[in-house]
């Protein structure tokens, strides 16, 4: 392990983000609302060495983060409903500075239970576990706009988290809470989700999954809460 490892954070730490062009790894603090939801690390990357740099505020009870291209991106629930919020590190030693921060408040009922941002960090995606759908955002300097109506997730209901595999097959995963993982095209112009027809994938209980490519070919491992 890296010399000082394990590193402080903040209350309950679920889930992290690395942005490798700004060396920096952003924390989010399941148990923290608001005031100090993000901790702020840069890395060393020779080392891999982190430092607690910043604590940063996010909009709500935090879900899941993502970092690209010199931007954050926070999604979580506020009492039902949802917000995003993005913000761009500003890095100099020894603080981070969060600046540029905007926040976009999701529909009621909601629930974002995800986020995923694509290859080109021009695109963003949520689940909705409330309302059994998909949204999408466009990406232009750091800030997202809703890119039409939400997409539903067909008999793959309360979707948990997506998955994009935008390199090779255009498509996205969204595994839902007890009734297989709902597929979708990624239109490469627009950004846009289409439910294949052959969705859902039969996985019981699934809880996530990763993505191999091999030789040209794609393989999905599941694992699942029950065998």
């Amino acid at each position: 392990p890296a010399t000082g490892s394990p590193f402080a954070a903040g209350s309950l730490p679920t889930m992290v983000a690395v942005d490798t062009s700004a060396l920096t790894v952003h924390a989010i603090n399941s148990g923290t609302t608001g005031t100090g939801a993000i901790s702020a690390y840069g890395f060393s990357g020779t080392t891999g060495v982190l430092t607690l740099q910043a604590a940063v505020n996010g909009c709500g009870a935090p879900v899941a983060i993502a970092a690209a291209f010199g931007f954050v991106y926070l999604t979580a629930n506020t009492g039902g409903a949802g917000c995003l919020t993005s913000y761009t590190p500003q890095v100099s030693n020894p603080y981070i500075v969060a600046t540029a921060m905007t926040n976009f408040a999701l529909a009621s009922g909601s629930s974002p239970s995800g986020l995923a941002v694509d290859a080109t960090g021009f695109n963003a995606y949520t689940p909705n576990s409330g309302t059994g759908t998909v949204s999408a955002y466009s990406i232009s300097s750091g800030v997202l706009t809703q890119t039409g109506s939400p997409v539903s997730t067909g008999s793959a209901t309360s979707p948990k988290s997506i998955t994009l595999d935008d390199t090779w097959l255009n498509l996205a995963f969204v595994p839902s809470a007890n009734s297989g993982i709902a597929v979708f095209s990624i239109n490469s112009g627009t950004g846009a989700l289409t439910l294949l027809s052959t969705s859902p994938l039969t996985a019981t209980q699934p809880k996530g999954f990763t993505i191999v490519h091999l030789d040209h070919l794609s393989t999905i491992y599941v694992y699942s809460e029950s065998p």
